[in-house]
């Protein structure tokens, strides 16, 4: 979770998301912030919550005067990036839009005003050809609000009207598959193949709907419809220990929940599966739905676990590029980077002995293995204590190559003091 009064590393959250997408809509830094959940901004959004404000969940907790402040200095820094603000109306999704409420008291400038302007690449820039058709763009833009506002009679209706102005647009296709998706998706009766036509959707919801919010917006209630049919299958199946009999084998559901970005949701499914923690990919996936739903130390608890069960995919996912956990991806490489003759099984102890604070205090944190639960405990028993001389020989005759790096670290840490 970005610290709330940062400012430069609130800058520095901007500058990814507009290396993402060359834009920047308030609500996205806010989501990608983790101050607010995509699952209460979506309530919110649907008007099941009354509130915007009441929902944020940074800490300490922001004031609305304070995010106020914050907003005023991303705008001034979004357009000295050439940026140009357009007004997005704080309207609830669905058939009936009306207008929501921030539930902030007085700012200056008013915090509705600040959420009510996203930031987009200056349109003048665009290189426009002779056969541009300006009303053809416009009418693609209503598409976009519509599938994004979930909004489909107005969806079809300017479907209707691009494909009677330009018979031969080239995205009619992709825009009639977005319009259609819904209806199609539901009457699909094998979940596994109706899973892959939705993950083969997404990247035409990214093209035609733009920045990644549009598409996520767009996408989620069909993750969502999925992800409940595919709890309700699980749960028919285990009342009648019977297996599934798709044509296309049906995912897990806490994949389409992760999908939709309903964190909790899918934590609950992976944790509602017996011996969830024994399969790598649900072990992996509840790492990630931990982390994203402001929980590091279970995620953290998890890839440290697939160090012992994964070594070579625990070592995958720390090098990632998309890794979340920078501290834990920091640490991986100067573990990486050790002298020491370290395999990756090592990783838990090693972090145990050179940084105990990205260690979660689990006591149920053991390696399964026999000789790796060993050489944990006398890693835990000389950081409890470091100068004991027998907890020293112990891990020496059992790791060596860890007390070294135990006594180098402590050597650093004694040269900075002195």
């Amino acid at each position: 979770m970005l610290p709330p009064h940062d400012r430069a590393a609130a800058r520095q959250l901007l500058d990814q998301l507009m290396q993402e997408n060359p834009g920047f809509d308030p609500f996205d830094f806010l989501l990608a912030a983790g101050w607010l959940s995509f699952t209460d901004y979506e309530a919110w959004r649907l008007g099941q919550r009354p509130e915007l404000l009441a929902l944020l969940r940074a800490e300490p907790k922001l004031k609305a005067t304070e995010l106020a402040a914050l907003l005023t200095d991303l705008h001034s820094y979004a357009r000295a990036q050439g940026l140009i603000g357009q007004p997005q109306l704080l309207e609830r999704w669905g058939r009936e839009p009306g207008l929501l409420k921030i539930g902030a008291g007085p700012t200056k400038p008013p915090l509705d005003e600040l959420l009510g302007i996203r930031f987009e690449t200056d349109p003048t820039r665009k290189q426009l050809d002779l056969f541009h058709d300006s009303g053809a763009t416009l009418l693609e833009n209503r598409l976009r609000e519509a599938l994004r506002a979930r909004r489909p009679d107005a969806a079809v209706d300017a479907l209707e009207q691009l494909r009677a102005r330009r018979p031969d647009h080239p995205q009619l296709g992709g825009w009639r598959q977005l319009v259609d998706a819904p209806a199609t998706l539901a009457t699909m009766p094998d979940l596994g193949g109706r899973f892959q036509v939705l993950d083969a959707l997404e990247p035409v919801a990214r093209q035609l709907l733009g920045q990644r919010s549009s598409a996520r917006d767009y996408l989620a209630p069909l993750w969502t419809a999925l992800a409940e049919a595919l709890t309700e299958a699980r749960a028919k199946d285990t009342q009648t220990q019977a297996e599934s009999t798709s044509t296309t084998a049906r995912p897990h559901p806490a994949i389409a929940w992760a999908r939709a970005e309903h964190w909790q949701q899918a934590r609950a499914a992976i944790e509602a599966t017996p011996k969830w923690n024994s399969q790598l990919k649900l072990m992996a996936l509840h790492a990630r739905v931990c982390w994203q739903d402001g929980d590091p130390l279970s995620a953290r608890d998890d890839w440290l676990r697939l160090c012992w069960e994964q070594p070579d995919q625990a070592a995958r996912l720390l090098q990632a590029q998309d890794f979340p956990d920078a501290n834990l991806a920091a640490a991986w490489q100067r573990f990486e980077d050790s002298d020491a003759e370290l395999d990756n099984q090592d990783f838990p102890a090693w972090l145990l002995l050179t940084s105990p604070g990205l260690v979660p205090p689990d006591p149920d944190l053991v390696p399964r293995d026999t000789d790796l639960a060993e050489i944990f405990a006398a890693a835990q028993a000389l950081r409890a204590e470091p100068d004991q001389i027998a907890r020293r020989e112990t891990l020496d005759a059992l790791h060596a190559g860890l007390l070294r790096a135990f006594l180098a670290t402590r050597g650093r840490s004694g040269a900075q003091r002195s």
